[in-house]
């Protein structure tokens, strides 16, 4: 079994069991083409980490922003722009943060 195989089970078994104790969360994922929400991937999985804050030592600001982390076995390409809804919210992926061989973090906003 590669790691990325090895990862992307983990987290499909992690994120089982938050589901389960009401700690992660599945919507719905819409791809954007042009300027149109074109797709839908039913179901994702994801993460909803709310007013998360970074600091750091050299000139970082410091300030409250929402992200969620989505599994990539549902989504392997996550995109800017693209709409995610879930437990009767929806938000827009703005900036992707970080990436391993299961999951992508974004920085997202309100719809």
């Amino acid at each position: 079994m590669s790691q990325r195989a090895a990862l992307q089970d983990l987290d499909a078994a992690i994120h089982d069991a938050f589901t389960g104790a009401g700690f992660a969360a599945v919507g719905t994922y819409l791809r954007k083409g042009g300027d149109q929400l074109t797709e839908t991937v039913d179901p994702v999985r994801l993460y909803v980490d709310r007013a998360t804050q970074q600091m750091g030592e050299f000139g970082q600001s410091v300030g409250q922003k929402d992200a969620i982390s989505i599994l990539l076995a549902d989504v392997p390409a996550p995109a800017k722009g693209a709409v995610i809804t879930f437990d009767g919210e929806s938000v827009t992926l703005e900036a992707m943060e970080s990436r391993d061989e299961s999951r992508e973090r974004w920085v997202v906003s309100h719809v």
